[in-house]
Formats: C-alpha cells, structure tokens, sequence
C-alpha cells in the first residue's frame, strides 16, 4: 500500500519519486569537517548550530555539506548550486556556486532519480555575534537553509 498524506499518493514506486524535471537540495548541513568520498558523506561535528568566533574581523570557515537530488529528466544537464551566508538583515556575506552534471550509469533503471553530494567551504567575515543563514539553491531558486549563531568567545584571563 503506497503512503499517503491525507489520501494524496506520496510515492507510487522507485522511479516515480520525482514531481518535477527539476533538481532539488535535499539537505544542507553545517559541519566541523566534511568531505564526499565516492559519493558518500562523511562528517564530523555536523548539524552543529552555535559557532564560537574568536575574531570577527578574520573570516571563520564554514563547511557546508549540501545533497541534490536529480530527478532522471535534469540528468545529462549542466545545472548551477549556489550557497549564500547571510546576515539577520538578510545581508549577502558569502556566496560560492558550483556547476553539476549528473549522467545516466548504465547500471540503473530509466526513470531513477539520483543524489549528488558536494561540500562547500565558505570562507566568510562575521560582522558580530548574532543569528545568520546559509541559503542553497540551485538554478537561482533557494530551495534550503540553515540557521546558525555567532557567539563570543569568553576572552582568557
């Protein structure tokens, strides 16, 4: 019996999971350390939401761990993920964009949507302690955020 949310069909079977041809990001995770191997993640300190700035006239490096899911009709297209770091004030502190072309492998079903993983470093300034965002997109819609906080670190005695 396919899952339903209020007797609207979730999902018909594999290969069925996509609504559109667009790509989408699935998740957006800050972490201490990322890296994609083989197209697995790997974190350490990830989903953290309070980083502590000794400095904040120096950039800090936010690693951003971010998964796309490509939908069979957007493989074999060029397509763009953008990342933005923002302030409370809505504020452009950051940005990077990476291009993705994810392919058809021989080995899978026509019709199967595919997950494609990157991690993004960010360098950027923090004016402050305070609340920002990190913004994904891809093709110039936003499509997931996480929130973080700026703390002060205590000065040592």
């Amino acid at each position: 019996m396919p899952l339903t949310n209020n007797g609207n069909v979730l999902a018909q079977g594999v290969g069925d999971m996509w609504e559109d041809a667009e790509p989408t990001i699935e998740f957006v995770i800050l972490a201490e350390h990322a890296e994609v191997i083989h197209g697995k993640l790997y974190l350490m300190g990830g989903g953290w939401e309070n980083i502590t700035v000794h400095d904040f006239e120096a950039p800090v490096i936010l690693p951003l761990a971010i998964s796309i899911l490509v939908p069979w009709p957007a493989t074999n297209r060029p397509h763009t993920v953008e990342l933005a770091i923002q302030s409370a004030d809505a504020e452009v502190l950051a940005e990077q964009h990476r291009h993705l072309t994810v392919g058809r492998p021989a080995e899978i079903e026509p019709g199967t949507s595919q997950r494609s993983m990157m991690v993004l470093r960010v360098p950027v300034t923090l004016p402050g302690p305070g609340r920002y965002v990190a913004i994904a997109g891809i093709n110039g819609t936003p499509d997931a955020r996480v929130a973080f906080r700026a703390l002060a670190a205590p000065h040592a005695m």
